[in-house]
């Protein structure tokens, strides 16, 4: 719980549905935004992501964390997973989206 109210406090600005009051200036939001916009993940997609709030966290070692405010009752907020197979699963669903967007003739914005 510490972990997902950190960073959904420092990346949106809340702790669950609770809105943080902000008292920083705007120059202030701007340097946070440009040093931690690179962690916001799959936020301008479209409606099939909307109301999932998730997290990947990959501390050093072999393990990786998934934190998720849906994920099945009884599971928390996160699971740990195999770095590996996370970077696999994300391997493989970059490899599937470009391929549908070659098929479908859509173009695909690939930042590498």
């Amino acid at each position: 719980m510490a972990a997902w109210n950190f960073l959904d406090g420092i990346l949106y600005g809340y702790h669950g549905d609770i809105e943080l009051a902000e008292d920083c200036a705007l120059d202030d939001l701007r340097r946070d935004s440009a040093r931690r916009g690179r962690f916001d993940f799959l936020t301008n997609w479209g409606e099939q992501f909307d109301g999932y709030k998730s997290f990947l966290l990959c501390p050093p070692g072999d393990m990786a964390r998934v934190l998720s405010d849906r994920l099945p009752p009884g599971m928390g907020l996160g699971v740990a997973v195999s770095r590996k197979g996370l970077i696999d699963a994300a391997s493989g669903f970059v490899a599937w989206f470009e391929s549908e967007s070659q098929r479908l003739g859509v173009p695909c914005r690939r930042d590498s």
